[in-house]
């Protein structure tokens, strides 16, 4: 089993940790806390993110549901939070997502 990231998956957990000039940020106050994925033709889809734990230690995260993972290519992944007034960027990621094999129709 490899640890891919294949069209259709439903459960697939993306965790981040926010981290600022080497700290843990603590994202316990934050809403709305965000995750933005830009498909490979550019479309950017926001999924709400939750804490994976009280959010002290800077941890969030987001689990697939069907149609999330609904293209192969290269994606783009992007955190937003929003911490009292102040509006907050992560770093972008790149993450593949592979195609499966079809059956052929009967």
């Amino acid at each position: 089993m490899t640890n891919e990231i294949h069209v259709g998956n439903i459960g697939t957990v993306f965790e981040r940790i926010i981290v600022e000039d080497g700290e843990l940020v603590d994202i316990s106050g934050a809403d709305p806390m965000k995750f933005r994925f830009s498909q490979p033709d550019g479309t950017v889809i926001e999924k709400d993110a939750i804490l994976v734990t009280d959010g002290i230690d800077g941890k969030l995260k987001y689990t697939t549901i069907k149609d999330d993972l609904s293209v192969a290519g290269t994606w783009k992944l992007q955190v937003v939070l929003t911490i009292g007034d102040c509006l907050f960027y992560s770093s972008i990621d790149v993450f593949q997502v592979y195609a499966n094999l079809e059956l052929p129709p009967e």
